[in-house]
C-alpha cells in the first residue's frame, strides 16, 4: 500500500496485491515482521496499481500526478504505474472496506495522520526495503517522521504542508481574548480550550472550524 496526505501532506506506503512492491494485506498482521516489501525481482513486467483521492477544486494537484505517472511509464518498461483517482468524500469509506475484505491496492493516497491506523492494524507494508540511503536522506526530517510508525517506515510523503488558524479579531476583542501577534506570542495549549470555552460562552456555538467534517453535517 502507500501512503499520503494531512490537509495536504502526502506519504506513500505499500499495500496489497503487489509483486515487487507488497503482498496482498487484510488478515493484519505483526508490524515488526522482516521486511520483504521490495526484494529487487521482476519477472516480466509487473502493473502497480495505485488509487488517489482528489478534490474537484485542486485540478493541479490531480493533474500533475497523473503526469508524473505518466513520466513514470514512460521511462520504465519492467514496472507500469495504473492511476485510479476516487473522490475525496467516499475515499475513506472506500479504503476502510477494501482494507476489511484484504482489497487493497498496491499504493494509496492518505492524509498523512491516517497512516498509523492502518500501520497499526497490519494493513500497510513497510517500505524500509523500498529506499536507499540516499533517498531516505534527501527526505525532509517531517516527511521521515511522519511516515515512521513502531521504528519502520511505511510511507514517504510528496509534499509537506503548513497549516494556520484564521481568526477573527472583532469577536476575540469583544470577547476580551488575547490576539497572538507572531508564532513566539501563540496560544499555548493550555490556553486554546479556555479560549473556546469563552466563546461559547460569549454565543459563538462553534468557535472552531478544523474542516473535518466537509460535506457532512455538522453535529
Amino acid at each position: 500500500m502507500r501512503v499520503r496526505k494531512t490537509i495536504r501532506t502526502v506519504l506513500v506506503a505499500i499495500g496489497c496485491a503487489g509483486l515487487a512492491l507488497g503482498a496482498c494485506g487484510g488478515e493484519g498482521g505483526s508490524t515488526r515482521r522482516a521486511d520483504t516489501t521490495c526484494d529487487g525481482k521482476i519477472d516480466g513486467t509487473t502493473y502497480i496499481t495505485a488509487w488517489f483521492h482528489a478534490s474537484q477544486s485542486v485540478g493541479a494537484e490531480r493533474a500533475t500526478l497523473r503526469s508524473q505517472v505518466k513520466a513514470f511509464n514512460a521511462s520504465h518498461r519492467q514496472v507500469q504505474v495504473k492511476l485510479i483517482t476516487l473522490p475525496e468524500g467516499d475515499y475513506g469509506h472506500q479504503v476502510r472496506s477494501a482494507a476489511a475484505t484484504g482489497n487493497l491496492p498496491d499504493v494509496l493516497d492518505f492524509d498523512g495522520p491516517n497512516l498509523y491506523n492502518y500501520a497499526w492494524s497490519g494493513k500497510l507494508k513497510p517500505i524500509d526495503s523500498c529506499l536507499s540511503t540516499g533517498l531516505r536522506a534527501d527526505l525532509l526530517p517531517s516527511l521521515r517522521q511522519q511516515g515512521t510508525y513502531a521504528g519502520r517506515m511505511w510511507g514517504i510523503g510528496t509534499f509537506d504542508s503548513g497549516l494556520g488558524l484564521y481568526v477573527r479579531t472583532s469577536i476575540l476583542e469583544k470577547a476580551g481574548i488575547r490576539i497572538p501577534r507572531g508564532p513566539e506570542d501563540a496560544w499555548t495549549a493550555d490556553e486554546l480550550p479556555g479560549t473556546l470555552r469563552r466563546l461559547r460562552q460569549a454565543g459563538h456555538r462553534r468557535p472552531l472550524d478544523l474542516k473535518l467534517s466537509y460535506s457532512q453535517p455538522a453535529p
